[in-house]
C-alpha cells in the first residue's frame, strides 16, 4: 500500500506534535518575506557597484576602490546577521505575532538605512540603521518571554 520510499514518523516511536500558529502569523509571514525582498535589493545594488567600479566576480572586494567596498559591505553585514533575525522571528512570532512582525519590519528598514549610508563611501555612514537593534530588541522580548512562558516561570502577553 505504501511506497518505498515513504515512512511513517510513528513507526519509529516519535509523536508528532501539531502546532497551532495564530492567525497574526501571517504578518510574520510578510515580514519574513520583506527580509528576502530587501536582501535582494541590497544584491542587486552590489552587482550594479561591479558593474559601475569594474570588480568583476569572484573577487569579493576592490583592493582600491572604497565606494564599491562599502557598498558590498553593507549587503554583507545583513548576510551576517539575517540567519539569526529569521530565527528569531519565526519562533517569536509563534508567541507574540505582532511585536515579532513589526520587529521584523524594524529590521528591514534598519537594513535599508544601513546599506544606504553606508554606500555613500563613508562607514560612519551606517549609524543611519541603527534602528534595526530595535527590531532585533522586539524579538528578543518575544522570543525570552516566549522561553519563560513554555518553562512555566511567567507569562507575558506581548500585544
Amino acid at each position: 500500500d505504501s511506497s518505498p520510499f515513504l515512512f511513517s514518523f510513528a513507526s519509529l516511536g516519535v509523536k508528532m506534535v501539531a502546532v497551532q500558529l495564530p492567525t497574526e502569523y501571517g504578518y510574520v509571514i510578510f515580514a519574513s518575506l520583506a527580509t528576502f525582498i530587501v536582501n535582494l535589493y541590497l544584491g542587486g545594488k552590489v552587482g550594479a557597484a561591479r558593474t559601475k567600479h569594474k570588480v568583476h566576480l569572484p573577487q569579493m572586494y576592490s583592493p582600491t576602490n572604497d565606494q564599491f567596498n562599502c557598498v558590498q559591505r553593507g549587503h554583507q553585514n545583513m548576510l551576517e546577521t539575517l540567519p539569526n533575525l529569521l530565527a528569531l522571528l519565526l519562533v517569536g512570532g509563534v508567541y507574540a505575532p505582532i511585536v515579532s512582525a513589526v520587529s521584523g519590519g524594524l529590521y528591514c528598514v534598519g537594513r535599508l538605512l544601513y546599506a544606504y549610508g553606508y554606500a555613500s563611501g563613508k562607514p560612519s555612514g551606517r549609524r543611519l540603521g541603527a534602528v534595526q537593534y530595535l527590531g532585533f530588541l522586539g524579538l528578543m522580548v518575544a522570543n525570552v518571554s516566549f522561553a519563560l512562558s513554555l518553562l512555566g516561570v511567567a507569562s507575558l502577553r506581548l500585544w
